[in-house]
Order: structure tokens, then C-alpha cells, then sequence
């Protein structure tokens, strides 16, 4: 088959453009009522450059016809394969959808697009498309007229109202008759309501009470109560919880607003009599997002963003419980900076048995975490006012090998640990003299360490249960290591030393000492320190000798961290001093004094005075 181009001419074969209603076309004829359908049909007129066959005769051609809705590309909407008769000069005539018996399908049209038409011969590519002209989009006009396929005279009119109704949904508005609506609304709504309770649909056309009761004079709206306290109180009295769900990311399932300034406001409030229940439960999924948040932007009085309260005397019940199974928190509370703010503050007012303040617990993370960026602020204050019995202020324990019971870190260079003593009333701040603290274990420490003295403390041999027994460090103002023992030469007078394996490694700077034992003789080092060990040689045979050597640390991290003999004090404590007593200074000139914080007393005096007793309790 040799190719040729494909010219189209485009018209239309519709007998009636705009095609009559059915009560038109009844008026018309006087006939019975008949929907007139208009041919769904376009007539396309195209010419073939030359004839399959040969120039100057007529012959036959199978020509594919599709409609697309775009210029190039993509798939078609519809597609037929015609037979179409071409003369003698390559012109042929077709009408699309004559190969269906519906024609065209009215669906092609009923969007509001551009529609083009593609050729191709049968077995060669498809020449260029053309658009179709808006003519044909008139088959859209033959469903226009109609409503679900039926006519206009297929439907009637409702009647209209009553002249005299007031209203059409309940012609007894206002009245004292019932108003019974079935059978008197077009609709047959049935059903009806209990006095107080806002309605609800039951079904299409039904009516019934929703589980919504308003206060006639409060207006305060519950839901299982007739004895709303609150704008909505909901009251739940059933084994399935009650659950307010969204789908926004800055949206609130429940949010809770009081604006009163002053009295015992509540935004929510959440109280359960049930074991096992929550008074408030949050729950969120949402990256970001929070299960339960609690505001107060209240600026006096004891105010409370969110305030847990128990009265149950099970150890481990809690007021407010925080878990979290992955790397996220189970309790984060922020005082956004306010002077004397608490992120997290917890009570017990237990008299008995283990009452917490505040319990942490962690499968992963931070059992408490407690972070503050205020100047004098805490990341974690412990409080314990117990004169007797076993108190901690600040408890802590770990059950994993790998694990840390306090992990405790200042990047500022600052205290670690400072310990605080009341002495006639008034706050010292020192880690001796009664602010001693206490380790009961080994203690590693990565660092230096810097002391006023030192001393191991053990039971007094000669009397262990009166007496204890103390010895001083050896100190010097280098690095040094000692080593010691005795030897005795052999019958040449010569005796050789054997060091540890380390110590060359580990020392330099060598120092002896020789003292002959039970005898008169002279003794001398034969031979120095090489391959970690040293010669002794004395005048005689047979002589005990006991000798010390001594050396200078030098390990990596000791050439990195030598310790200075003598600094200059920086400038924010000089002019004071780490024992000012000996010095004929008064305790305001302490170091200790300078540089510490505030004590919790001073710094928030109303915090001392504030008891449980002071608490609001939970809703009886």
C-alpha cells in the first residue's frame, strides 16, 4: 500500500441542532408525546492524496478514526475502523459512529475540552490530528432537555402550601396542640424528641434525642448528665471510652478555655472513681504533636497548666503519669522561662509508705529529663523536709549493667555537685564541714581531681567498734609514681631489680634510693633503668638491701593534662577564698559563697510555705 496524505473536511449531519422538548413536539403535531433524538452522528469529508490503487480510479480503503482530547500523544477516547469508498480523485465521505448502533457515545462531549481527530490508514502511522469545530458538541444539547433520560412532562408540580399555615415543616408551631408531624409534611418525618435534649436524626425521615441535654438556665450543655457544671461536661458511664478525634495537623480534639481571673477556673477537668481509669487520657500520632497540653496564663496565684491529683494509697498510683515506648517523653514540662517557673513540679504528701513527688520511668530514654536556660534556674530540684526516717531529696537507681543511676553534666565548667548545710538559720554552701557528700561504692572519675585534703577512713584495727583510723595522701607537685621493696645480693654483692613491665612506658625522670639492712656495707646502683630493670651492687656479699625508685607519669593524657604547680585565681574570685575562716575573713568571702546559686528558700520563699494542704483536690 503506498502512502498518501489524508486532507479532512469537517460537517455536520444533524437534522434538528436544537432539538424540541417533548411537550413542544406534542403541541406541534397534536401527536402522542415522543422524545425526538438527535443523530449521534458527525459527518467528515476527507480526501486521500493518491488512491491505494491507481490514480484516476475509484476504489475502497480501510480507515481508522479516533477522537483524543489531546494534539499529540496520549491514548484515544474512542476509535472505529471504516470502510470508506474513495473516487477517482481520492475524496471520500464517512459519518463517525455509523459502525455503532448508537453512533457516538454523548459522553465524549459532556466535558468541557478540545477534541481531536486522528486518520490512519489501516497498518501505516496516523497522520496529524485535527480539532473538531464546537458544532458537534450540539449532541450534548439532545440530554440537556432531559432529567435522568425522562422528559419535563414526566414530573408534576408539588401543591402549594396552605394560605393559612404558618409553617409549612409544622403547621402547629406556636400552638398548643401536639405537633405530631406524620402525615402532615411531604416528607412523613416520624418520630420525635425529649423535652431538653437537642434532637437528632435517626434515620432519613426520623427524628430522635440525642445523648446532648442543655440547662434551661445555665445553658451549660452534657453529655450523660442532666446536671452540667462546666460549658460541656461529659460524663461517661459505659465500658467504651469516650473518644474526640482530629484530623488537622494544628487542630484540637479537645481544647478548653477559661477565661475567668479569678477563683478555682479549670480549662479541663478530668476526675475518675474507676481502678485502672484516667481522669484525662491524650493520645496523638502526629509528628509534633501532643497528647495532653495544659496552659495557665494566669500571672498570680497558684495556677496550674496541668495539675494531677491521687487519692489512692497504691504505691504506685500516680497524679499524672507520663510513658513513652520510643525516643519521645512521657512527661515535658516547660515554664517557657517565667522567674520562678516549674516545668514539672511534684508533691507527696504520703505519710507513710513510698509516696513519689514525681516517678520516672523509661525503657530507653530519660526516666525525668529536667532542662532550664534561666539564670538560677534548675533542671531538676529535689526537696525532701523530713527530720526523720530514711528521706532522700533526690532518689535515684538504675537496674541495667550499662546504665547510669544520676548522670550529671555542667558544659559551662561550672559545680556538678554542691552540697547545702543550714547553720544557725543561714544557707552555707560547701561539700565539707557538714555539706559532705557520700559515696557508697567505688567512684571512678574521669578528670582531676582537686581537694582541700586527703585520706582513706577505715575502721581502727586496734579498735573497730570505737575508733576509726585515718592517713593522709602521699602528694608532690609533679606527677610521681613510687615503687619500693627489698633484695639481697648475691655472693658476687650483685642483685638485679625487675620493674614492671609498664614502667618505662609509663614513667621517666628515675630517682633511687638505697638502704643497706643488718649491716655495715656500701651499696650503689650498678646498672640504671633499661629494659624495666636496675643492678645493685653493695661491698660485701649477701646484703639485704631496701630500695625506692621513683618516676614522673608520662602517658599521653599526662603530658596533655599536667597539673600547675601554681595559677593566678580568675577574675571573678579573686580577693576571695576557699577557707576565709583561716585568713581572718568572714564567710561572704567563701568561693564557694560567690559563685553558688541561690538556695531554693531564698530564691522562692512561697514555695517553702506551700504544703498539700494547699492544693486544690480532685472534683468529689
Amino acid at each position: 500500500m503506498r502512502s498518501g496524505s489524508i486532507r479532512l473536511i469537517l460537517a455536520l449531519a444533524l437534522t434538528l441542532p436544537f432539538p424540541l422538548s417533548a411537550a413542544s413536539a406534542q403541541a406541534a403535531t397534536g401527536a402522542t408525546t415522543t422524545t425526538i433524538q438527535v443523530p449521534r452522528l458527525i459527518r467528515i469529508n476527507g480526501v486521500v492524496g493518491q488512491p491505494p490503487d491507481k490514480a484516476g480510479t475509484s476504489a475502497s480503503i480501510d480507515l481508522i478514526f479516533a477522537l483524543y482530547s489531546d494534539e499529540a500523544g496520549g491514548e484515544p477516547l474512542w476509535q472505529e475502523t471504516q470502510k470508506v469508498e474513495l473516487d477517482a480523485t481520492g475524496h471520500y465521505s464517512v459519518l463517525l459512529g455509523s459502525s455503532q448502533p448508537e453512533g457516538l457515545p454523548v459522553e465524549l462531549f459532556n466535558a468541557a475540552q478540545a477534541q481531536w481527530l486522528g486518520v490512519a490508514r489501516q497498518g501505516e502511522a496516523e497522520q496529524p490530528r485535527i480539532m473538531l469545530v464546537s458544532v458537534p458538541f450540539a449532541l450534548k444539547a439532545g440530554d440537556a432537555e432531559t432529567l435522568g433520560g425522562r422528559p419535563a412532562s414526566a414530573f408534576a408540580l408539588a401543591a402549594p402550601p396552605q394560605a393559612d399555615s404558618k409553617n409549612a415543616l409544622n403547621p402547629h408551631e406556636g400552638t398548643s396542640e401536639a405537633a405530631d408531624l406524620s402525615g402532615e409534611h411531604p416528607l412523613a418525618i416520624t418520630g420525635g424528641g425529649t423535652a431538653d435534649y437537642l434532637p437528632m436524626w435517626t434515620s432519613a425521615s426520623a427524628l430522635g434525642s440525642s445523648p446532648v441535654f442543655e440547662n434551661k438556665t445555665s445553658h451549660n450543655l452534657g453529655v450523660g448528665t442532666t446536671a452540667p457544671t462546666a460549658a460541656l461536661e461529659v460524663v461517661n458511664n459505659s465500658e467504651t471510652p469516650f473518644l474526640a478525634e482530629t484530623k488537622g495537623p494544628k487542630l484540637a480534639a479537645i481544647q478548653g478555655t477559661n477565661t475567668a481571673t479569678s477563683g478555682t477556673a479549670t480549662g479541663v477537668a478530668g476526675s475518675t472513681n474507676s481502678a485502672g481509669g484516667a481522669g484525662v487520657y491524650g493520645e496523638t500520632f502526629t509528628k509534633g504533636g501532643t497528647g495532653v497540653w495544659g496552659a495557665n496564663y494566669a500571672t498570680t496565684g497558684s495556677n496550674f497548666g496541668v495539675y494531677g491529683y491521687t487519692a489512692s494509697s497504691v504505691y504506685n498510683a500516680a497524679g499524672v503519669y507520663g510513658y513513652a515506648s520510643g525516643s519521645g517523653n512521657g512527661v515535658v514540662g516547660d515554664s517557657n522561662g517565667a522567674d520562678y517557673g516549674t516545668g514539672v513540679w511534684g508533691i507527696s504528701g504520703a505519710k507513710t509508705g513510698y509516696g513519689y513527688g514525681v516517678y520516672g520511668q523509661s525503657l530507653t530514654g530519660p526516666g525525668v529529663f529536667g532542662k532550664t536556660t534561666a539564670p538560677g534556674g534548675y533542671g531538676v530540684e529535689a526537696v525532701n523536709r523530713a527530720t526523720s526516717g530514711y528521706s532522700d531529696g533526690l532518689y535515684v537507681d538504675t537496674s541495667s549493667y550499662d546504665g547510669v543511676g544520676a548522670w550529671i553534666d555542667n558544659a559551662a565548667g561550672g559545680y556538678i555537685l554542691v552540697g547545702a548545710v543550714k547553720d544557725s538559720g543561714v544557707h552555707e554552701f560547701h561539700v565539707d564541714g557538714g555539706g559532705n557528700g557520700k559515696f557508697a561504692g567505688d567512684l571512678d572519675v574521669v578528670g582531676s581531681i582537686s581537694k582541700s585534703r586527703g585520706s582513706f577512713k577505715i575502721d581502727d584495727p586496734i579498735d573497730p567498734a570505737n575508733k576509726f583510723l585515718y592517713h593522709s595522701f602521699v602528694e608532690s607537685p609533679d606527677m610521681m609514681n613510687v615503687y619500693n621493696g627489698n633484695i639481697t645480693t648475691d655472693a658476687t654483692g650483685l642483685a638485679t631489680v625487675v620493674l614492671p613491665d609498664y614502667f618505662e612506658a609509663l614513667n621517666r625522670d628515675f630517682r633511687y634510693q638505697l638502704t643497706v639492712i643488718g649491716q655495715f656495707a656500701q651499696a650503689i646502683v650498678d646498672k640504671e633503668i633499661a629494659g624495666n630493670q636496675f643492678v645493685i651492687r653493695t661491698s660485701a656479699p649477701n646484703v639485704k638491701v631496701s630500695w625506692q625508685v621513683t618516676g614522673i607519669r608520662q602517658d599521653p593524657w599526662a603530658n596533655a593534662h599536667r597539673i600547675p604547680n601554681e595559677e593566678s585565681k580568675p577574675a571573678r574570685e579573686r580577693g576571695y577564698y576557699l577557707h576565709p575562716e583561716f585568713y581572718g575573713a568572714g564567710e561572704e568571702k567563701s568561693i564557694d559563697a560567690r559563685n553558688a546559686t541561690p538556695s531554693p528558700a531564698m530564691r522562692h520563699p512561697d514555695r517553702e510555705k506551700l504544703a498539700v494542704s494547699d492544693l486544690p483536690k480532685h472534683a468529689e
